[in-house]
Order: structure tokens, then C-alpha cells, then sequence
């Protein structure tokens, strides 16, 4: 799949690499981010598709992670993140690039969490709500004690009865088993009436993974019976907050969609919280997510750039 080219006006951007991962993290750290979309391995799997390019540049001392996107009425900017850690001076620079980009049109930021909203607000934007994210609190969840996490506990429980589960950390030669594992989860949800997204960006996670360090992201697989059923990829978004980034289980074995989040907070007891993205608005996936007792339903907005 090819991606987007840089176009002339973003020339002085760069693309996200590998390598950026230790800088992208020490920005996010100290600044109060929770969400998902922060996640890195997210930003560099995700950020380069045939209809979007994430490019950022650094500005005062701050991060600006833009969004190249093919529209309607033709190629738009938008700013992707409000700057990292913020500042009034960095997001004055995005403004003008979107206006220089965009022929004049109002700037946008499309994901803004609600603890930004403020500032944003306060810099010429107004905001609304786009999603909620699912914050777990990774102790409660690696632990499982009380009443409160029986139905987890009942899951778990039922795979035990598979004596050949064998859980394990992802390697290359795994690709293929995971991606036939995808395959009949796509259908599986396909038969649901649900379909799933973000496929360029599995299969960029399946290929690239190894290039990531285990310091930003960890990939496991769970086998049964000697083939994989089910992996999962997650990490720090910082110091303090982890991603459930990525999860694919078989729909044969109930259990595995909640052993994969089981184990990846066990695998981070560094960290105090997972963010584990939205439901998508399916009402299986909500009531499997519910069951993890989120501590916090974490907003996150739209922002517009107000003309006067």
C-alpha cells in the first residue's frame, strides 16, 4: 500500500520513524496525557496510508504532529495533537501552517483531551466531544480481587481447561499464524455486522514490530493446542499511563479477549493506568471493557479554529 507523498508545503516536516520513539515519550512525559492516540507505536504504524501522512515538526520547545489528509475537496492540514507539552507559541506556528496550507480555511485539532480543552479553548478554538476512552487502574486489573472483577476471574478460569495454553512473546516467524488468527476474527465480526478497522496499520505492527524497543511496546501471542489463537500489543504511552494498543482473539475461546488485557497489565507494573481506547460503538466490546472496572471514562474532543 503506498502512501501519501509530502507535499511542497510540508517539505520541512518529517515523517515519524522508529527511532523517534525515546523523543516522542520524553515529551509526553510530565504534561498530564492519557490517551490512546498518543500511544507512539500508534502514531508511526498508523501514520502513513494511502489517504493520511502524520508529519511533525518541533516548535519552541514543543511537538507539532500535523495531519496530511485526503478530503473531498482535495488535500487539508490539520494539527493531529494540540502540541506536546504545550504551547501557546508552537500552536500560533500550526495555525499558520494550516491557514497557509488550507487557502485560508479554519484550523482544526482532532483529538484533544478534556483536560486540554482550556487551553485549547483559550488559543481560538472551540471544541466538542468526540469519543470516551476506557482507563483501567493496571494493579486492580492485574490483581482481580473482589467481587467486582468475578466475571473476569470466570473467564479466565475457562481457559485453564486448555492444559496446552502456552502464552509467549511475539516473534518474526509468528506474522503469518496472526495474521490467519485476523483473518477469521475479521470474519468472525464481519458475520456480526461489524467491520473492523485499522488492517494497513495491524499489518505494519506484525511486520515492523521487532524494530520497536521493548520499552515502548510489547508483543505477545497465545497459543492452544500448539497454534495461536489470539496476540496482543501494548506499552507506555509515558511514565505513568500504558496502551492496550492492539488485541485479536479468537471468538472460539471467550476467555482470550480478556486473558490478552490480563497479561499486558501484568506485563507493565511500572505502570498505574491503561488506556484502552473506545468501544467503537459495538455493545459486546463495551460490556467486555465495562467488566475491567475503568476508573476514569476519559473524554477526548474536536477542536475548531474560531474566526471573528
Amino acid at each position: 500500500m503506498k502512501a501519501l507523498s509530502i507535499p511542497d508545503l510540508c517539505s520541512d516536516l518529517s515523517v515519524i520513524r522508529a527511532a523517534d520513539g525515546d523523543r516522542f515519550q520524553a515529551a509526553m512525559d510530565g504534561c498530564g496525557i492519557k490517551s490512546h492516540h498518543y500511544y507512539f507505536p500508534r502514531l508511526l504504524f498508523g501514520g502513513q496510508r494511502r489517504d493520511r501522512l502524520l508529519l511533525f515538526e518541533e516548535v519552541a520547545g514543543a511537538l507539532l504532529l500535523y495531519n496530511v489528509q485526503q478530503r473531498a475537496s482535495g488535500l487539508g492540514l490539520s494539527l493531529y495533537l494540540p502540541p506536546f507539552p504545550f504551547s501557546g507559541a508552537a500552536l500560533q506556528r500550526a495555525r499558520e501552517r494550516m491557514r497557509d496550507f488550507n487557502r485560508g480555511r479554519a484550523g482544526r485539532i482532532d483529538w484533544v483531551q478534556e483536560e486540554d480543552v482550556g487551553l485549547v479553548e483559550s488559543h481560538g478554538f472551540s471544541t466538542s466531544l468526540r469519543e470516551r476512552e476506557f482507563i483501567y487502574d493496571r494493579a486492580a486489573v492485574a490483581g482481580l480481587e473482589g467481587s467486582e472483577f468475578a466475571r473476569v476471574r470466570r473467564y479466565l478460569a475457562g481457559l485453564k481447561k486448555h492444559e496446552t495454553l502456552v502464552v509467549r512473546e511475539f516473534t518474526p516467524a509468528d506474522q503469518s499464524a496472526c495474521l490467519a488468527v485476523y483473518e477469521k476474527f475479521r470474519g468472525q465480526l464481519q458475520a456480526k455486522g461489524v467491520g473492523p478497522k485499522g488492517y494497513g496499520a495491524m499489518i505494519r505492527c506484525l511486520n515492523e514490530a521487532t524494530q520497536i524497543p521493548a520499552s515502548h511496546m510489547r508483543g505477545e501471542v497465545f497459543e492452544i493446542d500448539g497454534t495461536v489463537r489470539a496476540y496482543s500489543f501494548g506499552g507506555p504511552i509515558n511514565s505513568s499511563y500504558g496502551c492496550v494498543y492492539l488485541t485479536v482473539a479468537d471468538h472460539e475461546f471467550p476467555g482470550l479477549a480478556y486473558a490478552l488485557r490480563h497479561q499486558m497489565m501484568k506485563n507493565f507494573p511500572e505502570l498505574a493506568y491503561f488506556n484502552d481506547s473506545t468501544d467503537n460503538n459495538r455493545v459486546g466490546l463495551r460490556e467486555m471493557k465495562q467488566r475491567f472496572r475503568p476508573v476514569e471514562m476519559h473524554g477526548i474532543c474536536k477542536a475548531q479554529e474560531v474566526r471573528h
